[in-house]
């Protein structure tokens, strides 16, 4: 009777054993996939700023763009006119 008490109990305490194993062992593959998932998402933030910076770069371009090639239009429209006036052998029309 007592060796079953005793073999109860050390089966008892390695069950305890076994579960406190697996629950320090889930742990520490939570940590390590909370881990992973933080450098992961360390990763999409750093290029997440990066294409924002690349879209503020871009709409600096296009609004630039479109401020130069109003100027280049009107300077291309002020030439043809320069250049029809000395074809037609008359003095450039005063504009106003």
């Amino acid at each position: 009777m007592l060796i079953c008490l005793c073999s109860g109990i050390l089966l008892s305490v390695v069950v305890m054993i076994r579960i406190l194993f697996n629950t320090h062992h889930q742990e520490r593959k939570y940590k390590l996939k909370m881990q992973k998932l933080q450098s992961r998402m360390a990763t999409v933030s750093k290029k997440n700023l990066y294409i924002e910076e690349q879209l503020e770069v871009l709409e600096q371009f296009q609004t630039n763009l479109k401020a130069v090639n109003t100027k280049l239009s009107n300077l291309i429209f002020d030439l043809n006119f320069d250049l029809f006036s000395i074809i037609s052998n008359q003095d450039p029309p005063k504009r106003s």
